[in-house]
């Protein structure tokens, strides 16, 4: 449990730096269910090469209208430094098992079809 809640604090601490003034959709206390990491094979259910899809365990609230088919789900570009951080943070989250509350940016430019992650704190 004492690791549990260490590793609470330091995925806590990563993110408080990134949390910018989105005005996206949310998906409050909800934990990561299934992430789909997308490459140039991928192309039946991934449209963006260097993406991953992650799936939450409910759906989210607000949103742009862009996402509305994939309201559980939200993308994130790993071909950034910033993409790949947030990467780092929900993988962290999905194996601790941690509930966390996610935040979108209010578009879909990752993946047309699902709106694009912001930040994710716990």
């Amino acid at each position: 449990m004492k690791a549990k809640l260490m590793f609470a604090a330091l995925l806590s601490s990563m993110l408080a730096a990134s949390e910018l003034a989105y005005g996206g959709g949310s998906w409050p206390s909800v934990t990561v269910i299934h992430l789909v990491p997308c490459s140039s094979e991928d192309t039946a259910i991934c449209s963006t090469n260097g993406m991953v899809q992650v799936e939450f365990s409910a759906n989210g609230t607000g949103g742009p209208s862009c996402g509305s088919g994939f309201k559980g789900w939200a993308a994130i570009n790993i071909t950034t430094s910033s993409g790949q951080a947030l990467y780092a943070a929900i993988l962290m989250a999905r194996v601790a098992g941690l509930t966390i509350t996610a935040t979108g940016t209010g578009t879909c430019d990752v993946d047309t079809a699902m709106e694009t992650l912001g930040y994710i704190n716990e």
